[in-house]
């Protein structure tokens, strides 16, 4: 049970609004991409109000969002070049795209890492929440359907 229905729609709300038909239309990814979105955020929130006695919860909450917003812009482009042709300037756009993510992700685990001495392994869980998330959507909507066609 959700504690606050309300703030939870609210959010939900703000975050489908968010994410445009043109570059999401699939309905399993927009499902996706507002379950890891809320589930960062609430991590995020939880580890800067507990911050004042482990790292670990925010450290956690940076590594979810750095994985959920390589895994954002990597669907926003797969979903806006779908139906192009595949040609060696698309490859490219998709190879620079690829380094360009991966270049800020180092950058920002540097930062995160050695300036503000967060721990290494929750933020390396908090990088893998991503395909936790999409692995257990999954298996909750493969159940949803068994269910519905029994």
């Amino acid at each position: 049970m959700i504690p606050f229905p309300r703030m939870y729609t609210g959010l939900r709300g703000g975050i489908e609004r968010r994410l445009p038909p043109p570059c999401f239309a699939s309905p399993a990814l927009r499902g996706i991409l507002r379950a890891l979105i809320l589930a960062a955020g609430a991590a995020c929130s939880l580890g800067a109000v507990l911050f004042v006695w482990s790292p670990v919860p925010l450290a956690f909450g940076a590594g979810a969002a750095i994985s959920v917003l390589n895994f954002l812009h990597s669907a926003r482009f797969v979903q806006a070049h779908m139906s192009e042709r595949f040609t060696v300037a698309l490859h490219l756009r998709l190879f620079f795209g690829f380094c360009a993510r991966l270049v800020l992700t180092g950058i920002a685990l540097y930062l995160l890492l050695i300036p503000c001495s967060l721990p290494a392994i929750p933020l390396l869980l908090g990088l893998g929440s991503t395909v936790v998330g999409i692995v257990v959507w999954s298996l909750l909507q493969m159940s949803g359907k068994s269910f519905k066609e029994a």
